[in-house]
């Protein structure tokens, strides 16, 4: 069993804006993908694909994950926004909104461009 992945920023003018439905195969991606396995990994040209699947991306308008308070809001936090190479931060991210929930200082350093109110100072809010 192996698992191939694609990064949407490669996909150019075929990206998925708007898709909310994570069970429509874009055929430009499942065609990009199915040429890529055999070019890059030439022993597996053989290997028949069992099962497709398209993952949501969820990206801010700055492309930047939102962690912390919710404006507005008193006692709802986020930790999301995360897409492709900014997975591996998701840990960290909950472990931070965990502390600030706890009503402690996260030992992990939430940079003020991830905040959410960032999105309300540029409303004017």
């Amino acid at each position: 069993m192996g698992v191939l992945g694609w990064d949407a920023e490669q996909v150019g003018e075929e990206r998925e804006e708007g898709t909310d439905d994570d069970t429509v195969i874009e055929p430009a991606v499942s065609r990009r993908l199915r040429a890529f396995l055999p070019e890059h990994f030439p022993a597996l040209s053989r290997v028949r694909v069992e099962h497709e699947w398209t993952g949501i991306m969820g990206f801010t308008p700055d492309r930047a994950p939102l962690v912390g308070p919710l404006p507005g809001s008193p006692g709802e936090y986020l930790a999301a926004g995360f897409h492709g190479h900014g997975m591996p931060m998701t840990f960290y991210a909950a472990k931070a909104v965990a502390e600030m929930i706890a009503g402690r200082e996260p030992e992990v350093f939430v940079p003020e461009a991830f905040l959410p109110s960032r999105f309300a100072r540029l409303r004017g809010g």
